[in-house]
C-alpha cells in the first residue's frame, strides 16, 4: 500500500543557537550542552534541510532567551496561516513575540 502526504514542506525557519545555549532549560540535569557541538549539530540540521530542497530561513541568535533555538515551540505552521504558541516556561514568554515578528516578513 503506497503512504500518501498530505502536505509537502517547502520552507522551513530555524533560529542561530545562542552563546548563553549552556543556560537552556533541561528535563534532566545531565550538565550544559558544548555549545560548540550544538552549533555543528545545529549547521548540519540546517544543512539537511537545505538537501531537502526546503527554502531555509536562518534567524539571528536571541541572547536573551537560551531556548530560542528550538523556534518549532513558539509556532504551528500550517498552510493557512500560523498559530503562535505559548512555551509555558516563564524564561521562554518573550520568544514567540520575536517569531510571531519574523513570520510576519
Amino acid at each position: 500500500m503506497r503512504e500518501e502526504i498530505s502536505y509537502r514542506f517547502t520552507r522551513a525557519l530555524v533560529r542561530t543557537p545562542c552563546n548563553n545555549i549552556i543556560n537552556a532549560l533541561r528535563a534532566t540535569d545531565r550538565g550544559g550542552p558544548d555549545a560548540t557541538v550544538f552549533r555543528a549539530e545545529h549547521a548540519a540540521y540546517v544543512s539537511t534541510l537545505q538537501n531537502l530542497d526546503l527554502e531555509v530561513t536562518v534567524l539571528p541568535a536571541l541572547e536573551e532567551f537560551p531556548d530560542s533555538v528550538f523556534i518549532e515551540d513558539t509556532a504551528l505552521c500550517l498552510p493557512e496561516g500560523a498559530i503562535i504558541l505559548r512555551p509555558g516556561a516563564a524564561s521562554r514568554l518573550g520568544e514567540a513575540r520575536q517569531t510571531a515578528m519574523a513570520l510576519e516578513h
